[in-house]
């Protein structure tokens, strides 16, 4: 198995095709494997690595009681000898993927953030409500409900259901992760500190994606939109009848616009 050591912590990546690299970061909850349609679509142009961030997945926690994804995915593409990359990032990973351009501008090529927020947003307070039941379940060790609440805020779309087989992939994912993060608070991490100036002198080409199909009290559309003017480099696609996971609700639109993206 590709497992490297980065700061102490055992890394799982997989690295499929050749070219220019692309690292794919997953979402909360996930792993790698979330992936695995992009791997297949992207693989012929581009080398796509995915990694499974410290204590998702294949990168078990250890001892090792430090949350640095930054650092970690830094360490990763040394490792690989990357000294510049493609980065795209969903949800939480597309906060991790600003944290790392904005640490790292130099080191990325073209960034792509999926159903992300924005910091200097303003958004409604009942865009926690998802949050507070989801951290109360998992506090209780009621990670059955955790991963209901999980799944209606973010897999379940707005205005329509999201299928069986979408649900049963994201169980399936969720299935393997153990929460560890969020029954430790040193691992739990819930603000990410950027800033709108951080934004502004961000001059790498920046593409948000953006699904119609999110609950209107998260405004992902508007975050995004909002997101696309503080970049100077930056543009905002909505995608048709997609929710949060837009690359498995609408996987030929989605790679399609990250295909035309990192072509121009």
């Amino acid at each position: 198995m590709p497992f490297v050591t980065v700061n102490d912590k055992p890394i799982y990546y997989e690295s499929v095709g050749t070219g220019e690299p692309l690292v794919l970061i997953h979402a909360l909850l996930m792993n790698g494997r979330m992936w695995s349609d992009q791997v297949a679509a992207f693989s012929d142009k581009y080398r796509v690595i995915t990694v499974d961030l410290y204590g998702y997945g294949k990168s078990k926690l250890t001892d090792v009681r430090v949350l640095d994804y930054v650092a970690d995915i830094k360490g990763l593409l040394e490792a690989l000898g990357i000294t510049k990359t493609h980065l795209v990032g969903i949800s939480m990973g597309s906060m991790e993927a600003q944290r790392f351009a904005l640490t790292y501008p130099n080191m990325v090529e073209k960034l792509v953030l999926i159903s992300t927020g924005s910091a200097g947003f303003d958004y409604p307070e009942s865009a926690e409500d998802w949050w507070e039941e989801f951290i109360t379940a998992v506090k209780a060790h009621d990670f059955i409900h955790a991963k209901m609440v999980f799944a209606a805020a973010f897999i379940n779309g707005h205005h329509y259901p999201a299928t069986e087989a979408m649900k049963a992939r994201a169980h399936a994912l969720m299935d393997e992760y153990d929460f560890k993060h969020f029954l430790d608070d040193t691992l739990l991490r819930k603000e990410y500190d950027i800033t709108l100036a951080g934004y502004k002198a961000y001059t790498t080409p920046v593409l948000i994606l953006a699904g119609d199909n999110e609950p209107p009290n998260q405004m992902v559309v508007e975050a995004s939109q909002f997101l696309a003017q503080q970049f100077p480099n930056a543009k905002c696609v909505v995608i048709a009848n997609a929710g949060h996971f837009i690359n498995w609700q609408q996987p030929e639109a989605f790679n399609r616009a990250v295909l035309d993206f990192l072509a121009g």
